[in-house]
This record gives structure tokens, C-alpha cells and sequence, in this order.
């Protein structure tokens, strides 16, 4: 997985994540734990593959892709917004 934000801190990254989960669930509710949605948002901030993540968590790739892709979506925007 290519690097989203190279120049982008770890705090901030983890406050777009976080804004992110949060919003998913109140629109969702509880379709992941907090346990999988915390090891989601580390293995996309560690830029693990998405094949590992799914692995790792027992959910399928293509949930597990989607999710990568949102966080992606979210934390470009998050930035944009952001930092200057």
C-alpha cells in the first residue's frame, strides 16, 4: 500500500481515523468490535497490507479493502482540511 500522507503526523493521522470510526458508527452501529476497528486503523497507519489486516482479524479482503479505501478517502480529506 502506497503511503497516503507522507508528511502527515501520526497524531493527526490517528485523529482522522478516529473522527472517521466514530462517525461510521453512529451511522452504522456496531458492525465491528472496537478491538477490530482499533487493529484496522493500526494496520492501515502501519501501512500493513490489506491481505494481512484480513487475516489477522478473520474478516474477509474485500471488507477489509473497503474499509482501507474509506480510511484513505477520509484521511485525504481530513488533510486537505487540516494542515497547511
Amino acid at each position: 500500500m502506497e503511503n497516503v500522507a507522507p508528511n502527515m503526523s501520526k497524531q493527526t493521522m490517528h485523529q482522522a481515523l478516529s473522527e472517521y470510526v466514530s462517525k461510521r458508527i453512529m451511522k452504522n452501529g456496531a458492525e465491528f468490535s472496537r478491538e477490530e476497528w482499533v487493529r484496522m486503523m493500526n494496520s492501515y497507519s502501519a501501512q500493513e497490507p490489506i491481505e494481512k489486516c484480513a487475516e489477522k482479524l478473520g474478516l474477509s479482503y474485500e471488507e477489509v479493502r473497503n474499509i482501507y479505501y474509506a480510511f484513505t478517502m477520509y484521511v485525504v480529506e481530513y488533510a486537505m482540511e487540516h494542515i497547511h
